[in-house]
């Protein structure tokens, strides 16, 4: 486990993401794209179900549109680690509140209310598999489960550490 509370995979894994970020410094004209007009939870791929969201984001910075998408669908950017080490190394805001987002039929800006109104009414949880099944990435306080669950676990019990919860 790393001091983010991640395993060492995953907290790689994020800052190599958070790398590619930094290629904002050759500035090159850039847009990030969510489609959003059909949500996804689970693996987004064998196991999951749709959900009709209706949206589709569009950015010049990719830690704000990955912010508000991660919003509407019913998660806590702030708990999203990507994103979080994102914000870290300056790259975006992750406060839904703190971000200007504009709706492009009616050239508004959305306030706070009406960007709420927006977010899924089903939460888009995200899961990863572990011995006997999958668990969902975010627990009930929103708090994240690290990836690989099974193996940080048997590495804290050889290690003679308490176990991690996955719920």
């Amino acid at each position: 486990m790393t001091d983010s509370g991640l395993s060492l995979f995953e907290d790689r894994f994020y800052h190599k993401l958070c790398d590619t970020l930094a290629l904002r410094s050759l500035e090159i004209p850039r847009l990030a794209v969510v489609n959003g007009l059909i949500g996804r939870d689970g693996t987004a791929f064998n196991e999951g179900d749709n959900y009709p969201l209706g949206w589709t984001l569009i950015g010049e910075n990719e830690v704000h549109v990955d912010t508000t998408g991660t919003y509407l669908m019913g998660l806590d950017p702030v708990q999203t680690p990507y994103l979080r080490f994102a914000h870290e190394r300056g790259f975006g805001e992750i406060d839904p509140a703190r971000i200007e987002v504009v709706d492009l039929a009616t050239k508004s800006t959305l306030s706070g209310d009406e960007l709420a109104a927006q977010v899924s009414d089903h939460v888009l949880m995200p899961i990863s598999r572990r011995e006997g099944g999958y668990y969902d990435r975010f627990r009930t306080d929103g708090s994240v489960v690290p990836w690989r669950i099974d193996d940080v676990n048997a590495q804290h019990t050889k290690d003679g550490l308490d176990t991690i919860p996955f719920m």
